[in-house]
């Protein structure tokens, strides 16, 4: 279950949020790159679920939650789509994925 959405979480104005595509240009998940992400980095690649609210991305993890402000029609479209969320971390050669979308 995630935080209660009235927890602080660590609010993050500047962000990269790529889309995959698949060979027929149809979305298939978001990517963050975890040097991009600052002092929210491990909470995204620790995150449990999701969220779209408010036309900001919410992720949640046992470490604390990050929003991602205004992130954008497309990314607000994978959410309603419930495309999985990869984190990648490149400096350590590992990643992990956010499944769980809540409403």
């Amino acid at each position: 279950m995630p935080p209660n959405q009235h927890n602080a979480a660590v609010r993050l104005e500047s962000h990269s949020i790529g889309i995959a595509l698949d060979p027929e240009c149809k979305p298939v998940c978001l990517i963050l790159s975890y040097d991009t992400l600052e002092m929210c980095a491990e909470i995204a690649f620790r995150g449990r679920t999701a969220q779209i609210d408010e036309g900001d991305l919410l992720i949640h993890s046992p470490v604390g939650s990050m929003r991602m402000v205004n992130v954008g029609q497309a990314v607000i479209d994978a959410g309603e789509l419930k495309l999985p969320i990869v984190v990648l971390d490149p400096q350590n050669e590992r990643e992990t994925q956010i499944d769980v979308w809540v409403s």
